[in-house]
């Protein structure tokens, strides 16, 4: 999956990123291969069409079907990298 990603300013000084996909949609098996990773899915949110994923690092948010997802650190001070590396994660997935 091809990522063009947009930086922010979250709340409490952390880093959400935008990322937009190019030429391919979210879709359940993206959320399988998280689920595969370890990430906890909130079964709830996709009954209603949306991801939120959650790992100790990072929240994946976003609707299914779409081209646009946010990602959330959750620690400031290894923002960064803990971006990079679920960035890395999803340029992998088909």
């Amino acid at each position: 999956m091809k990522l063009k990603k947009y930086s922010v300013k979250a709340c409490c000084g952390k880093i959400s990123s935008i990322y937009t996909t190019q030429g391919s949609t979210l879709t359940m098996q993206h959320v399988e291969k998280l689920k595969d990773l370890g990430f906890l899915i909130d079964e709830a949110f996709l009954q209603a069409g949306l991801i939120y994923a959650s790992s100790d690092k990072v929240v994946i948010s976003g609707p299914l079907g779409a081209t646009r997802i946010t990602i959330n650190a959750k620690k400031k001070a290894s923002a960064e990298k803990d971006l990079l590396e679920i960035e890395r994660i999803l340029e992998n997935m088909e």
